[in-house]
């Protein structure tokens, strides 16, 4: 998650897998919706937030607490090592390319393609290297040369 200021407004943006909202979110107390989910931002703490997700606007669950703490980007180069090298870790084990797309995700995960049309989703198994490399280029403009 990244912090972002904006016209003395402060954002919370979904830098990572971003399979959370789609667009920033305004770090204030209230609900939101991003065109896709309700996310509801509760104080936490002094200086912590707490944001919950909905695919209804009523219902919600805690998806994980933040900081408005300053952090250097150095402190996480040692975990993003691991996540990228250690045997053990799901971007090692795994092949994943995901995207989100104006109606939901497209995602290639392993050998399959996984795409999220609304409530409709459509999985396909990718039958060859040529397939897979087709997928890349099709489906996230992706080219291997």
């Amino acid at each position: 998650m990244s912090i972002y200021v904006n016209a003395g407004r402060e954002y919370l943006l979904d830098v990572g897998y971003g399979d959370l909202f789609v667009t920033p979110i305004e770090i204030k107390e209230g609900v939101q919706f991003d065109g896709r989910n309700y996310f509801e931002i509760d104080k936490w703490s002094k200086n912590e937030y707490v944001i919950s997700m909905s695919a209804d606007g009523l219902s919600f669950s805690k998806k994980y607490i933040f900081s408005l703490d300053v952090v250097n980007t150095n402190d996480f180069e040692t975990i993003c090592l691991d996540k990228q090298t250690n045997p053990n870790s799901y971007f090692v084990k795994n092949v994943v390319c995901t995207k989100p797309t104006v109606t939901g995700r497209v995602t290639i995960f392993n050998d399959k393609l996984v795409e999220k049309n609304g409530e409709l989703r459509m999985e396909r198994t990718i039958q060859s290297e040529e397939n897979f490399t087709r997928c890349l280029k099709d489906k996230f403009g992706i080219e291997i040369r």
